[in-house]
């Protein structure tokens, strides 16, 4: 075979390689050219034809017969002066506006969706001999459909000096898909992912900012640009903003009341922590009202840890001997990640149990979800007696009783609300109207104990009703930022020192976690979210079991469980959401293993 033959071999291969060859395009007619479509062609052995349907099989543009017989020829020959372009295949070529045929240019485009262009090729010798190439065009001038409100972080505002990461998530409600996608930090890409022509996919499930994203941004306000980009070049933004903060570092002391000197000598010693903060390096004192110090402890550790529970019997160590009654300054004090050492105080009482020298004398006891007081020695005829109830100096209840020596209180308020709670301190008043009419009043102040829900049927799971343990959104976190502080801090106090005096030797505590979801009704969302909401929950029961095991309580005796978003007391979008982020305390009656 010479050289001539062969030539023309590898050319007929090639051309049948690209004629046999069918593309999609996407185009967006306002911000595109006219469509041109080249093809290589062998014009002297066939003619060329085109026509383009709509979806629904209509002629748009071209012949309007289905033997494309009115079409237009669309061919280009030349005269050659060389073998090199002898050799040259010849091109036929296609051009669309994207308007009907006939449209003059006022006209406005087709309307978006899918055109099919025919190009037949016909044999020049036999007419019957045909080959249909078809393109699919895809006209599209709808931008990907994203929103500002779509972007979420699961941090808002990060730390410099805790070199925090955090995560970006694209939430739509519908699927969205682009060919191009991008993040950008201000101005810097964090994220790039462009497909290959005519493919569009989702946007990736979370996008990681690690420390190393941000570490040379300034303090403030920092913007995260999401782009994204369909086949056809239309173009959507959405954004978001984030802070970037140096932490407050802050813990908080976490005490009980303070010292009692007993006349048994069994005395009721202080103890304190720190908490919010692990650190290497903690150090304590405890000095009077003069500054004089009477108590001081260092306590090291590699790496950082949490505070350890430091103990004090109101022994000087001055004198060797105990101190005078009165109030104190407990001093406790830790070092940051930047060496910066964090302090924090607070005041604490030292008292002796004084005996009740009375004769006559007012008292009560809680046991089963109510209060029972007793008036003892009291000898005089009486000719009525009121109790008056009040907590938090509000009055809750008042009422005419018969007997002073028996008075029982149900928990519930004047209303008929069950109002008892655990750990709570409730003044009684007992005002007694004697024979010569002449009116004495007697107080006492009772603390409740373990005070379950009047909901329970059973004994083996009971809610204990105490003010329940809330949480910032996305947080686990108890004392450092948590806006709920000072309630929780009285939550929990409240019901450790009820567990401890009122648990029975088969009790379990078990301490519930709840988050709340985002998502909430979308049941695709919300599937992606159930394992995050199981975590976060978790995390929220795990910090309340490490205080309630500092209180003392055997952690043998403490079970966590996670409802993630499962157990919400309101719905979660609701305005009062947060209520679902918390923690609640039960009881089990469980054989305990040894």
């Amino acid at each position: 075979m010479n050289k001539k033959n062969i030539f023309f071999s590898v050319l007929q291969f090639a051309i049948f390689i690209l004629s046999a060859e069918q593309r999609t395009y996407y185009i967006n007619p306002e911000t595109s050219t006219p469509l041109s479509i080249t093809r290589n062609a062998d014009v002297k052995t066939y003619s060329y034809t085109y026509y383009i349907l709509n979806e629904y099989g209509n002629y748009v543009f071209g012949s309007k017969n289905n033997h494309c017989l009115a079409s237009e020829t669309v061919s280009r020959e030349k005269f050659f002066s060389t073998i090199e372009d002898y050799q040259r295949p010849s091109q036929i070529e296609v051009n669309w506006n994207y308007k009907r045929d006939n449209a003059k240019n006022k006209d406005p485009f087709l309307k978006d969706g899918e055109y099919k262009l025919h190009l037949i090729e016909t044999e020049r010798r036999d007419i019957n001999k045909k080959t249909d190439y078809i393109y699919t065009i895809i006209l599209d001038r709808e931008k990907p459909d994203i929103k500002n409100t779509n972007c979420h972080l699961s941090k808002n505002t990060v730390y410099k000096n805790k070199k925090e990461n955090f995560l970006l998530e694209l939430k739509t409600k519908d699927s969205v898909k682009a060919n191009f996608w991008q993040v950008t930090l201000n101005d810097t890409i964090v994220f790039y992912k462009q497909f290959s022509e005519g493919e569009e996919y989702e946007f990736p499930e979370t996008i990681l900012f690690d420390y190393e994203n941000w570490s040379n941004k300034n303090l403030g306000k920092h913007r995260i640009t999401v782009t994204a980009k369909d086949c056809a070049g239309n173009t959507a933004k959405a954004y978001t903003v984030f802070n970037i903060e140096q932490y407050p570092y802050d813990f908080s002391i976490f005490t009980n009341d303070g010292i009692v000197f007993r006349s048994n000598g069994k005395n009721i010693p202080l103890y304190y922590t720190g908490i919010g903060l692990t650190s290497n390096f903690w150090k304590t004192s405890i000095y009077d009202k003069n500054g004089v110090e009477h108590f001081s402890d260092i306590f090291k550790t590699e790496p950082d840890s949490y505070c350890k529970k430091f103990e004090w019997n109101g022994i000087s160590q001055i004198t060797n001997s105990r101190v005078p009654d009165g109030e104190y300054t407990v001093a406790l004090a830790c070092k940051s990640q930047e060496e910066n050492e964090i302090k924090k105080e607070i005041k604490i009482s030292v008292s002796t149990e004084k005996q009740n020298a009375k004769k006559i004398f007012f008292s009560g006891i809680y046991s089963n979800n109510k209060i029972t007081l007793n008036l003892k020695n009291y000898t005089k005829p009486i000719q009525s007696a009121v109790i008056t109830i009040a907590s938090k100096d509000k009055i809750i209840n008042q009422y005419e009783i018969s007997d002073i020596n028996k008075i029982e209180w149900d928990g519930f308020d004047v209303n008929g609300n069950f109002i008892l709670s655990t750990g709570e301190e409730y003044k009684f008043i007992l005002s007694i109207t004697n024979e010569i009419e002449k009116q004495e009043n007697f107080e006492t102040l009772v603390k409740s104990g373990l005070v379950f829900s009047q909901d329970d049927k059973t004994e083996q799971h009971r809610k204990i009703l105490v003010e329940s343990i809330y949480f910032d959104a996305n947080d686990s976190s108890l004392f450092n930022t948590n806006q709920y502080f000072i309630e929780n801090s009285q939550s929990i106090r409240k019901a450790a020192n009820a567990i401890l005096q009122y648990l029975d030797a088969d009790d379990v505590v078990i301490v519930e976690g709840n988050a709340n979801y985002t998502t909430w009704p979308n049941k695709k969302s919300m599937s992606k979210e159930k394992d995050e909401l199981i975590m976060l929950a978790e995390k929220r029961a795990e910090i309340v079991k490490k205080i309630l095991v500092f209180y003392g309580i055997q952690e043998n005796r403490i079970k966590i469980k996670s409802n993630g978003g499962e157990n919400p007391i309101v719905q979660p979008n609701a305005h009062d959401n947060w209520k679902n982020r918390r923690v609640e305390l039960f009881i089990e009656k469980e054989i305990l293993e040894k």
